[in-house]
């Protein structure tokens, strides 16, 4: 069981730039500060062995600079903090970024599909869209190697400065219609992106059809209930149903047209749902059939808790 964790506060720490500091440790305030460790390791070694552990590290150094000495530490331990937070996190930030490059180079990859098809076709407009589309895979290289090389030294740029206040802000979400379609719209493009990620990465051919245009390019009708196609290496052919959420949890919700569809392809739609979209660490859970699994209850469209999606999902 683990013991009581004590800390041992200083309530003043002598400042060398302040007379008043100077004065408190007796005009030597080096010797009073080892003093002062002296008689902690002392209190510490008449524990018994193995009994209490310690950690403790002092790096400040104030500066001749005016103020406070007690605030500039504050600064300092505020800035220093956020240096080991930025460092402590650096991996699953640096993942986070890989992660977004990775949906945009298969995004492009996609583009490109799907202009040399209309070339194929004999679309004039579909040359100039592929090598735009090529230039952009080129220069993706070069664009992640810059957002990461700024990300690692993101830690090493903090440095504790004064703090000035400037004003309070309260920040609310928009209450505009427009502004709440666009972040939907941006939510549910990097669900689609991940769901596609997901299937390419075990050799999938996935095809997007969640627009009529695009479903009509794949010789479906213009709302086929479900936004990918994804033929399997073992031959295996799923229709998905891409849902999301910006945060880790909430209901998603199956419209009229895709619980028909869902009931039309049985075992071959598949529903998946990616909650956290606006978090570093998107999470993805996959429910096949969910006409057969009766998830949900009718509100307007399918209303489907995520509890509900958890227990049905594939491991």
């Amino acid at each position: 069981m683990q013991g009581p964790i004590l800390t041992y506060a200083l309530t003043e720490l002598p400042d060398r730039w302040q007379p008043s500091g100077v004065l408190r440790a007796g005009g030597d305030v080096a010797a009073a500060t080892r003093a002062d460790g002296d008689h902690f390791l002392r209190l510490v070694s008449e524990f018994e062995a193995g009994s209490v552990s310690v950690a403790f590290q002092f790096l400040y150094r104030p500066g001749a600079g005016g103020g406070d000495p007690q605030r500039r530490l504050a600064i300092y331990l505020a800035a220093q903090a956020h240096r080991a937070d930025l460092h402590r996190n650096l991996q699953e930030r640096v993942e986070f970024v890989q992660k977004g490059y990775d949906f945009r180079e298969a995004e492009l990859a996609e583009m490109r599909k799907l202009y040399r098809d209309r070339m194929r076709e004999g679309d004039k407009q579909a040359r100039a869209d592929y090598e735009r589309a090529r230039a952009h895979q080129k220069a993706l290289a070069a664009e992640r190697e810059v957002a990461l090389a700024a990300l690692s030294r993101e830690p090493e740029l903090i440095v504790p400065k004064d703090v000035t206040f400037l004003t309070h802000a309260l920040v609310l979400p928009s209450e505009d219609a427009e502004d709440r379609k666009l972040y939907d719209m941006s939510a549910e493009l990097v669900a689609v992106q991940h769901a596609i990620a997901y299937e390419q990465a075990l050799g999938a051919v996935v095809k997007d059809v969640s627009t009529p245009e695009l479903a009509r390019a794949a010789g479906l009708e213009d709302h086929p209930g479900f936004d990918l196609l994804s033929w399997r290496p073992d031959g295996e052919e799923r229709a998905i149903e891409v849902k999301v959420r910006a945060q880790a949890s909430g209901k998603v919700e199956l419209s009229e047209n895709e619980r028909i569809k869902s009931c039309n392809h049985q075992n071959r739609y598949w529903l998946y749902v990616v909650y956290g979209c606006a978090t570093p660490q998107p999470g993805l859970w996959r429910v096949q059939n969910p006409f057969a699994k009766q998830l949900g209850a009718p509100k307007g469209g399918w209303m489907i808790a995520k509890h509900e999606i958890v227990t049905a999902a594939e491991d």
